[in-house]
């Protein structure tokens, strides 16, 4: 098994509670597969899709992440959406095609982006 399979299987249901350098608020960085599994999963849909004017947010992130087998995750802080970031794994590789990152306006400039980014290699 290649190693970024193992990591992959590891992390399929992610939660992962952690903190930002600097900011006392911790976030938690969960995956997103379709809206009957997360709280946050329309949310995130029109924040993703405000990036692109997608017309009907929740079915396009939907069609993105089962007809094109996209990922997608979303980072949370206090019950509230910071931030999402949706990828595309590259053939067999451990290569990753970074497709959005979205942060709330409330959320820029302090590390939510940047940790949204490191997220599609964990993932």
């Amino acid at each position: 098994m290649h190693g970024w399979q193992e990591k992959s299987r590891s992390i399929e249901m992610m939660i992962a509670p952690a903190s930002l350098p600097g900011n006392r608020n911790s976030y938690t960085i969960e995956k997103l597969s379709d809206a009957s599994e997360h709280i946050h999963f329309d949310e995130a849909a029109r924040l993703l899709g405000s990036l692109d004017g997608w017309e009907d947010p929740s079915g396009q992130l939907r069609d993105y992440l089962l007809k094109f087998h996209m990922k997608a995750a979303c980072i949370t802080g206090n019950g509230s959406l910071l931030g999402a970031v949706m990828w595309d794994r590259v053939g067999e590789s451990d290569f990753v095609r970074l497709e959005d990152v979205a942060v709330q306006p409330e959320a820029r400039e302090k590390g939510i982006g940047t940790e949204s980014v490191c997220v599609t290699k964990r993932v």
